[in-house]
């Protein structure tokens, strides 16, 4: 059996990692996941549509919004893999921590090139966890069928060949689905993950030292508030957020006793489906965006 030490050896190997690169930790053993339909879940806020969604539709995974494994939060980073991502893992890592990027294929940068390939294997190294965004990262409201299975189809496969991890969860862009989107993601035994809470690091002018400051107020307020089961927003894109956001909020969730780990983790499932798949040694004429 291939097992996931020698996958991470693998990956270590396949692609040669930063000068700057740790020494690896490994991710628990991955499984199969296994969906309960008529669990009930506590949604934040912000997902009364997703609540709803969940309970009308009991064939279906639920759309999670919340941790439910006490005293853990989730730090999530959309959008990437992008020129941030060391930086983010790097700070998460140093404090014990981990993170999950929901990642694109082709969006800010091509999956694909030599260094995002680079970069995904160290996050997973590091025991980080990584998720599908959707190929290009459109609304899937907007998308027939066929168009939603291309998108998910293309990340799975570039996750799938960079990593040989196969993701058990979907982010739809802009937290956008339909039904018919959501039940195809299920097909391809993916959940639908939303948010809690959002740090608002990409609203316009989010690099400004005023809304940095909103930012950092999204966790002084969850850690002073003492809330629980807290998936947070973010996005791995920008330097404020990896510079100034990311080592803030890790040291004020820190601080104040919450346990940052995987999404996976923090709803008490698998991150990625079956067991990992070899990583070829080099990448071939397909491997392009």
């Amino acid at each position: 059996m291939f097992t996931l030490a020698i996958l991470l050896a693998t990956l270590a190997s396949a692609y040669a990692l930063p000068a700057f690169t740790h020494s690896f930790s490994i991710p628990k053993i991955i499984g199969r996941n296994e969906w309960n339909p008529s669990s009930s879940f506590t949604h934040g806020d912000l997902q009364n549509r997703a609540e709803s969604d969940s309970a009308g539709s009991n064939s279906l995974p639920p759309i999670y919004t919340q941790c439910t494994t006490p005293d853990t939060v989730a730090l999530t980073f959309d959008d990437g893999p992008y020129d941030f991502m060391y930086n983010i893992s790097d700070t998460l890592t140093a404090n014990g921590a981990k993170g999950t990027f929901f990642v694109n294929g082709y969006n800010y940068q091509c999956i694909y090139s030599d260094e995002n390939i680079k970069r995904l294997r160290y996050v997973v190294a590091q025991g980080h966890q990584i998720a599908s965004h959707t190929w290009s990262h459109p609304h899937l409201e907007n998308l027939k069928d066929d168009q939603v299975r291309e998108e998910l189809s293309k990340i799975d496969e570039a996750i799938l060949r960079i990593t040989g991890l196969k993701s058990s969860f979907l982010r739809p862009p802009f937290g956008s689905y339909t039904e018919s989107a959501r039940s195809i993601a299920a097909s391809r035994g993916q959940a639908l993950v939303i948010w809690s809470y959002d740090s608002g690091d990409s609203k316009p002018n989010a690099r400004s030292p005023s809304s940095v400051r909103e930012q950092r107020g999204v966790y002084d307020s969850y850690v002073n508030g003492k809330k629980t089961g807290g998936i947070f927003l973010n996005h791995e894109v920008y330097d404020t957020t990896a510079r100034e956001l990311v080592p803030y909020a890790v040291a004020k969730l820190k601080a104040a006793g919450y346990k940052m780990v995987t999404l996976a983790e923090c709803l008490g499932l698998n991150a990625y489906q079956g067991e990992p798949i070899p990583v070829p040694p080099s990448k071939d004429a397909t491997w392009k965006c």
